[in-house]
């Protein structure tokens, strides 16, 4: 994990729900009001202020950074694609 704890990593991985909101317009066609775009935003901007490491975003140890995000992308876009397909199937739950 490099320069980075466990804590950081984690709370990159927690990202998971904000990815989940700000994709799910965009893929599932379901309306995201400003408000709640404008706090998806703080939180991502929180997380970045967090998680920023110590020589910057350009420093070495972002590489295990960018794939910890991808980790988080990818589980959101698997819970965006459960959900498409189970509403398909009128099954979502509320």
């Amino acid at each position: 994990m490099g320069a980075r704890g466990i804590g950081e990593h984690t709370m990159i991985q927690l990202t998971q729900p904000v990815l989940v909101a700000l994709l799910a317009p965009s893929l599932l066609g379901e309306h995201l009001h400003r408000r709640a775009l404008a706090a998806l935003g703080l939180a991502l901007v929180g997380a970045a202020t967090i998680i920023q490491p110590p020589g910057g975003f350009a420093a070495p140890p972002l590489v295990p950074a960018l794939v910890c995000l991808a980790s988080a992308l990818t589980s959101a876009i698997a819970q965006i694609s459960i959900r498409a397909s189970t509403a398909d199937r009128g099954t979502a739950e509320p």
